[in-house]
């Protein structure tokens, strides 16, 4: 009974921290693009070219991933070596110095600061990956699907609240002493929060601790790596495309709905709660109950397919009411992918090597973070649309990948220990 309750104990701790850091980020969301885009010309005022705007956006959305690919496997060997919870400690605390900058760019309107408040938020973005190697070390091979998707419900629950908070603590029209810069002091406020929690409720779970070696570049030799293992490589190229999908979708959407609808801050932080309750709901719900009735393969099978139809019929979207009622499937269809794909990864390796393995998942996770937005913030000047185009593209791509050289198909467990 006492190892039930500490196991429970554990799942709820790893949620809650999850829950926060999200919130915290997620609060972020409804500011960057009016920051950059409003009708008054944001940051950089009236007299700059939408062109250049974008562009600048793109590389700043893409900072924080980009930082994150060469510090994630620092963070996930780290954790190995370490333990979970400093890790988790740590990069909270990174995240919340970053948030403090970002609010300090807006208001003395430095845009050098907002660029290295992004670098900070992206080395200390290996909670998730300590989060899910944490939720590996207390789960046995019938519960991962179920607890991985309690990390994804945690983070819909993020993205229903923070954006909807969000949106509405930037608006002046709430409150006359809103700003954009007053979500990035909540935010600062939850990572400090979180950080406390860490400290006095959770358990280190890393039993075995195994020393690998740590450095700058580990990152990129971990990518390559990664596609030298032949039992794992189809996943992890699986994971890249499927995230460089998700993340033309979610990294310019914002761009997508102020160019065609005119969309404010409030507005936008509305329209991804609505995503997020939807993820919520089918990462926590259905991705539950399907994992008793289907194997991750099977739901991995369908799902990329029909997230890219219809990320291909809202790209042609002209009506708000239509994109409301098509941004459920693509939420729900998403949240299906993203814990079934992480299972696969994680079913691949040993318990010993799950730090690593989703170490060097986290890295394809940021990789496919940080080149969308770049892309994007060109592409989008033809046409605001292309960015939804490009991500069903790569939803394509992911789902013919696995079909055709991973599914019903056995492999041998990763070790990463000679």
């Amino acid at each position: 009974m006492s190892s039930q309750r500490t196991h429970t104990s554990q799942l709820v701790v790893l949620v809650l921290t999850v829950f926060l850091d999200m919130l915290g980020v997620s609060l972020v969301i409804p500011v960057a693009a009016p920051l950059f885009l409003g009708a008054d010309g944001g940051i950089f005022g009236p007299l700059v070219s939408l062109d250049y705007r974008t562009l600048i956006l793109g590389f700043l959305l893409g900072t924080a991933p980009i930082v994150q690919f060469f510090s994630a496997p620092l963070l996930g060997a780290y954790a190995d070596r370490a333990g979970r919870k400093p890790v988790l400690t740590l990069s909270v605390l990174a995240t919340g110095l970053g948030h403090v900058l970002f609010g300090i760019g807006i208001l003395s309107q430095q845009i050098w600061l907002l660029f290295l408040s992004r670098a900070l938020a992206g080395a200390g973005a290996g909670n998730i990956s300590a989060a899910n190697s944490a939720m590996a070390d207390v789960s046995d091979e019938t519960e991962k699907v179920r607890n991985f998707g309690l990390i994804g419900m945690a983070i819909g629950l993020g993205l229903i609240f923070g954006p909807y908070l969000g949106g509405m603590l930037s608006d002046p029209a709430v409150a006359v002493w809103f700003n954009y810069a007053t979500p990035l002091w909540i935010a600062a406020g939850l990572s400090a929060l979180n950080a406390l929690i860490i400290q006095i409720f959770f358990r280190e779970t890393l039993t075995q601790a195994i020393t690998s070696q740590m450095d700058v570049l580990t990152g990129v030799r971990n990518i390559a790596r990664a596609f030298t293992m032949p039992n794992m490589r189809t996943m992890y190229l699986v994971s890249l495309l499927f995230g460089f999908g998700y993340n033309f979708f979610t990294q310019f959407f914002s761009v997508f709905l102020i160019a065609r609808f005119q969309f404010t801050s409030s507005e936008i932080g509305v329209l991804f709660a609505y995503v997020g309750l939807w993820i919520a709901l089918s990462q926590g719900l259905l991705a539950r109950f399907l994992s008793r009735v289907f194997r991750p393969a099977t739901i991995v099978h369908w799902a990329p397919l029909a997230t890219a139809v219809v990320l291909l019929v809202l790209a042609g979207v002209h009506k708000v009411h239509t994109v409301y009622v098509l941004l459920p499937a693509v939420a729900a269809f998403y949240g299906l992918n993203s814990p079934n794909v992480t299972a696969l990864i994680s079913d691949l390796a040993d318990r010993q090597s799950q730090g690593e393995v989703l170490g060097i998942n986290q890295s394809m996770s940021a990789l496919s973070f940080g080149i969308p937005p770049i892309i994007a913030g060109i592409v989008s000047s033809v046409n605001v649309a292309m960015p939804l185009v490009l991500a069903a593209v790569f939803m394509l791509i992911a789902w013919f990948i696995f079909v055709r050289f991973h599914y019903r198909r056995s492999h041998p467990l990763f070790h990463e220990v000679a």
